[in-house]
């Protein structure tokens, strides 16, 4: 049996565990949450947990003092994700968890385009850069005033006809090209976090691809993945 006092602290850590799922899944019912408040609800952290940030605040401090200097901002933000976040590129990271959510990538320095990209849209939606997140299949990248800018490869510019040849093999939905909203590039981080648990969880997965769904719900591939889930649950 248990105590009185034991009962009362379960039944506190059960309201913990129901209220941090919830607190994650009304992401999308607030349409004025920054990037940075999402990187922290996807991590069940406090919406400001990266204003104590013994990282993330040093970064941003370096990005606004090497802008001074009078450098261009595609080259400070690549020192900045690069050099001094020393964020290394790791292959077929798009669906694990630690390259993926950007606390993580700034704990582990691994990612892929996913994470580089949730990291460096943070940076400009913090001083008002206009970074744009291009989707292709299976890839993200970066665009800068027309500048291209791979994130599996520090910053090195492609073009479209290079990355059209590249990825001409994969499976094309009609909305790469196109700048992603905020929303549903938010929408494509879950989607992608649905895929790191389908295979060992698809419960989690699916309440992945549901958060997903109602944030990019255009996206094919959720709608795909949301049934294999459903079905591997029955």
């Amino acid at each position: 049996m248990l105590s009185k006092n034991k009962k009362w602290v379960l039944v506190f850590f059960l309201i913990l565990i129901i209220l941090g799922g919830a607190y994650l899944f009304l992401l999308p019912q607030k349409a004025s949450y920054s990037l940075q408040e999402a990187a922290c609800i996807f991590n069940e952290l406090p919406e400001h947990c990266l204003d104590s940030s013994k990282v993330w605040n040093p970064g941003i401090t370096f990005f606004d003092v090497e802008l001074k200097k009078g450098r261009d901002t595609l080259s400070v933000l690549k020192s900045l994700l690069y050099e001094e976040w020393g964020i290394e590129f790791v292959k077929d990271s798009m669906n694990v968890l630690s390259s993926l959510f950007p606390l993580e990538v700034l704990s582990s320095k691994k990612a892929g385009c996913m994470g580089v990209s949730f990291l460096a849209l943070m940076v400009a939606e913090e001083k008002n850069i206009p970074l744009e997140v291009i989707m292709l299949p299976n890839h993200v990248f970066l665009r800068y005033h027309g500048i291209n800018f791979e994130p599996n490869r520090q910053g090195f510019s492609y073009s479209n006809q290079e990355y059209a040849e590249k990825y001409k093999e994969g499976v094309w939905t009609g909305l790469e090209w196109a700048p992603l909203s905020k929303k549903e590039f938010l929408g494509l981080v879950a989607f992608n976090a649905g895929n790191a648990f389908l295979r060992e969880n698809p419960k989690e997965a699916l309440s992945w691809y549901k958060l997903a769904g109602s944030l990019f719900p255009e996206y094919p591939g959720i709608i795909n993945n949301r049934r294999i889930a459903q079905k591997m649950m029955d």
